[in-house]
């Protein structure tokens, strides 16, 4: 399996930031990359690329608390209440791998974590990942103190591990240079206001609302999983249905959407997390064209 380097293993900079696609889940399969990483790249903010990207207005941040707390902090919101999230373990590293480079004054030199995932088929590890920067990206938003989220992390790295036990290592992982203090508008909305506001939306799409899970790493994260009467118009139609259901500008710090056909099989995945500034989703490749 080919290891995809963090944002910040690359030589040199990019200088533009393609959201559209900086991370696509494509599988587990022995030969395959989970994530291949793509946007804005190099060692930490620098200031001649400008302002780091936000995706709304942004405000100043608490000062920072160490890493450590925070990561407990981030672990104990994820689990609260009754949702049933993916992440088995999540662990702080005091320098990062020996491949990569390390990022002066750091708060997080690494981050190691490993998720749950009920299949190795295509797609199907998509909301253990998501959750997996959802958690990352809340880290270093309470741990830093950089005006970029990206100068205060290291390395990251993803493993997930399957039902029959396999452990799928080195999945790699990604940070966009992304501001920090950012503030979404329904990111302390109620989980009742979210369902309802995601609900109402779907419905004018003709889809069904099978499930709504809101998690909150640090601000409100909904996973959505529906039912759409026509997959093959899902197929071709999820990206605006995206923005119709989870806003155009971002209300949220991420979403996770699921999209079924009629006999229940999931079709198409697509996830978004917003303070790592990474998303991408995989459709069925028999539903698609």
């Amino acid at each position: 399996m080919r290891k995809v380097a963090t944002m910040h293993s690359l030589s040199r900079p990019r200088r533009s930031l393609l959201f559209g696609l900086l991370a696509v889940v494509i599988g587990l399969g022995a030969a395959a990359a989970v994530f291949v990483a793509r946007g804005e790249g190099g060692m930490g903010a620098d200031s001649r690329r400008g302002s780091p990207i936000a995706w709304v207005s942004t405000v100043t941040s608490p000062p920072p608390i160490a890493a450590s707390v925070a990561l407990r902090r981030v672990i104990a919101s994820l689990k609260g209440g009754r949702v049933r999230g993916d992440i088995v373990s999540a662990r702080i590293g005091k320098t990062p791998p020996p491949d990569m480079p390390s990022l002066a004054r750091a708060a997080v030199p690494s981050l190691s974590v490993r998720v749950k995932i009920p299949s190795a088929r295509p797609g199907y590890a998509t909301e253990a990942l998501w959750q997996a920067y959802l958690l990352v990206g809340a880290v270093v938003e309470l741990a830093g103190s950089h005006r970029s989220l990206q100068s205060d992390i290291g390395s990251i790295d993803f493993s997930a591990q399957s039902p029959d036990g396999r452990v799928y290592p080195n999945l790699g992982g990604a940070m966009g240079y992304v501001a920090r203090g950012q503030r979404f508008a329904g990111a302390h909305n109620t989980d009742a206001q979210i369902r309802e506001s995601i609900e109402r939306r779907a419905v004018a799409l003709g889809l069904t609302v099978d499930s709504v899970t809101v998690f909150r790493a640090l601000g409100a994260a909904p996973a959505v999983v529906l039912t759409a009467p026509n997959v093959r118009v899902a197929a071709a139609s999820y990206e605006s249905w995206a923005e119709r259901l989870f806003g155009s500008t971002p209300l949220y710090e991420g979403y996770y959407l699921e999209i079924r056909g009629k006999d229940g099989k999931p079709h198409v995945w697509r996830f978004a997390s917003y303070l790592t500034a990474s998303g991408g989703g995989f459709v069925d490749p028999a539903v698609s064209g």
